[in-house]
């Protein structure tokens, strides 16, 4: 009776756990929740590294959805400079102005404050986790779907001019980029690291905020975005640069 009851146990442990994704699948899939619902629990300075990834990336996919959508890329031929961006093409993207612009960094600024609550206290209890982030993948274009062109190594090579068009027109480097191994085993220093990583940005976004740089972005908008909107739009320097 004993050992039926103990294998039962056990067999009951173990089909609990098949059935549990792994945090590494749930950051994977964007199921940020999910993964705080089960990975963050009890409190201690893992669950609050956790709960901050999550934060983070969920930060950084509303980021990356609205400059696809706004068609972001850095295109200035004058200044020797290729299409590149951290985020792919869009064949159809939206018309941009100041205003779409700077809401998006406010809405930036507001996530980074949330996350900053998160890691307001850190412990004196260790920790070791092993993630590898370069197969986090986002739903950069928002169609439900998260590929292998938008998992984070692949949207940073995207970055790098040289392999642009390969990455995006061919799937054989993406495969290759798929059998690279990023694990990298957290601790709290990196928790730490985040707190201070976090602190910076938020001060970009401070110092941006406090500004109207409305006529700054009416100047360089064409070489940022595919379809600006701003009183410039059109207009052709003259001999003399203005």
């Amino acid at each position: 009776m004993i050992k039926k009851t103990f294998g039962s146990a056990i067999l009951t442990i173990g089909l609990a756990s098949a059935q549990t994704p792994s945090l590494q699948s749930l950051l994977e899939q964007g199921k940020t929740e999910q993964a705080v619902q089960q990975y963050a629990q009890p409190p201690g300075n893992q669950s609050t590294f956790i709960k901050a990834l999550c934060q983070l990336s969920t930060t950084i996919e509303t980021v990356q959805q609205d400059l696809y959508r706004f068609g972001f890329e850095v295109n200035s031929n004058s200044a020797g400079i290729r299409s590149f961006g951290p985020v792919p093409h869009n064949p159809k993207p939206e018309p941009v102005n100041y205003q779409k612009v700077r809401t998006t960094i406010e809405t930036l600024h507001n996530n980074l404050h949330q996350i900053e609550e998160t890691i307001a206290q850190i412990g004196s209890d260790e920790f070791h986790l092993p993630l590898d982030l370069t197969k986090v993948r986002f739903d950069v274009d928002k169609d439900g779907k998260r590929t292998k062109k938008e998992s984070s190594i692949a949207l940073f090579m995207n970055m790098r001019n040289d392999l642009t068009r390969s990455i995006i027109t061919s799937q054989e480097p993406l495969n290759e980029i798929e059998k690279f191994d990023g694990t990298i085993t957290f601790d709290k220093s990196d928790l730490i690291w985040l707190k201070g990583y976090i602190q910076i940005i938020l001060g970009t976004t401070d110092t941006l905020l406090a500004h109207d740089f409305e006529l700054a972005f009416n100047a360089i908008s064409d070489n940022l975005f595919q379809n600006p909107e701003n009183a410039l739009t059109g207009m052709k320097l003259n001999e003399e640069g203005w």
